[in-house]
């Protein structure tokens, strides 16, 4: 199951990609209305408004669309202000396709294949919690500061039981951070990771201290990110 995560992520971020070069031809600026691109709200929000031209109707017009087309709560005012911010970002877009082009269709397709994705991903580590949670080291990683649920079923899965791990060396080489040495006569190298072992792990870690150091940055500091 966390392999097939893994590839759905790299299939939600090859589908972003995608997404964002058709919709340089279809309406560049609404990518500016949220602050974040990877929501489904903004996805849905793709499928009824792929093209710039759609903005150019009447106010009142665009808030039906967008009411009667989405599937999750909004409010009026923010259905107003969401609104006016289209139709403004609308005036100064300069598509490069028409409405009717096929771009516009592709555009759909990818919004509606990441909600699609977006929620196969969040099944995945629903299922991967649920068999996880009662493993002793669930509870040890996550009290770890910076672990999600992500990260700790994904540990779990690629590193195992790390009793089976006889040093601290040796779960370094089976992940590929340990260290090698180029020395020649009188040269000394620092070192560098030999990268030989298991490449998904290696990812996992390195998002993992990302994650401890960002959240030690942020108020949270811990004897592991020191």
């Amino acid at each position: 199951m966390s392999r097939f995560y893994q590839q759905i992520n790299h299939d939600i971020v090859s589908t972003k990609n995608r997404l964002h070069r058709i919709l340089q031809l279809t309406f560049p600026e609404i990518e500016g209305l949220f602050s974040a691109t990877d929501s489904p709200h903004y996805w849905e929000l793709l499928t009824i408004v792929p093209h710039a031209i759609i903005t150019r109707r009447s106010r009142q017009a665009l808030m039906d669309t967008i009411q009667g087309g989405i599937s999750w709560h909004i409010g009026h005012q923010r259905l107003c202000k969401l609104v006016d911010q289209l139709m403004s970002m609308g005036q100064i877009s300069a598509p490069a396709v028409a409405a009717n082009s096929y771009n516009v269709a592709q555009v759909i397709y990818y919004a509606k294949r990441l909600i699609e994705l977006h929620g196969t991903k969040g099944d995945i580590l629903t299922a991967m919690v649920d068999k996880a949670k009662d493993l002793p080291e669930y509870s040890i990683y996550q009290s770890i500061p910076g672990f999600s649920d992500k990260t700790v079923v994904s540990l779990i899965a690629e590193l195992g039981d790390l009793h089976r791990f006889r040093t601290a060396n040796k779960l370094n080489a089976f992940v590929g951070i340990d260290l090698r040495f180029n020395d020649s006569g009188d040269y000394k190298s620092t070192g560098f990771i030999t990268k030989r072992g298991n490449s998904t792990a290696r990812k996992v870690l390195f998002r993992a201290i990302s994650n401890i150091a960002s959240t030690a940055s942020y108020g949270h500091p811990s004897h592991i990110n020191d």
